[in-house]
């Protein structure tokens, strides 16, 4: 079973929060489904014997290569090609490989759609873990969710390029998380659990 080992917390075991029959894996970010496959969501998927995986990418050369990626999973996939804003309609990206961004002076359009349409036009009702890689704009989507209605069980987000991470860290805790370095990335990566997942 793939354990995330995180801090002091000696580990959280992903299987223990997945393992059920159908649980909701979204990843915000996917890139290629290449880079970053070191934090181990497919090793995990394959010890499930059911799931849902979303996976939201919206650079057309990285997405492409994600149905390649991930074909083994037939249709437990779903594959999104948006990004995830504070708006609907079209933003700009710059593309810098992995490290695309959302930036008014990109030269890239690419569609956007809110939190809350996606939760709403995808029926995503809760996640079980959510992966955010988003080069910096993490923060402004966990704080477009309503923890009160969209329960999350873990969450694992880069935060290096967040500027404001301790405000970031501060909401989430506010909303019922611990939080940990990951031991595999403690430069970049943190993860948030809720609290009587301990």
């Amino acid at each position: 079973m793939a354990i995330v080992k995180c801090g002091t917390l000696e580990g959280v075991d992903y299987t223990k929060l997945l393992n059920k029959k159908n649980p909701t894996i979204v990843q915000i970010g996917a890139h290629d489904g290449i880079l970053g496959e070191e934090y181990g969501l497919q090793e995990t998927l394959d010890e499930l014997d059911n799931f849902r995986l979303i996976l939201v990418e919206p650079i057309e050369k990285w997405f492409l290569n994600l149905k390649s990626v991930y074909s083994k999973y037939e249709d437990k996939v779903e594959y999104l090609m948006v990004a995830i804003s504070e708006k609907n309609g079209s933003i700009k990206m710059v593309d810098h490989g992995c490290m695309s961004r959302i930036d008014n002076n990109g030269s890239i359009d690419v569609e956007s759609i809110t939190w809350d349409t996606f939760i709403e036009k995808y029926n995503i009702e809760n996640i079980d873990l959510l992966l955010l890689d988003c080069e910096g704009y993490e923060f402004q989507i966990l704080n477009s969710i309503n923890f009160s209605k969209q329960k999350i069980s873990l969450i694992r987000y880069e935060f290096y390029h967040i500027p404001n991470k301790e405000e970031c860290d501060n909401y989430l805790i506010k909303n019922g998380y611990n939080i940990d370095l990951c031991h595999y990335d403690s430069i970049s990566n943190k993860i948030a659990y809720l609290k009587y997942l301990k």
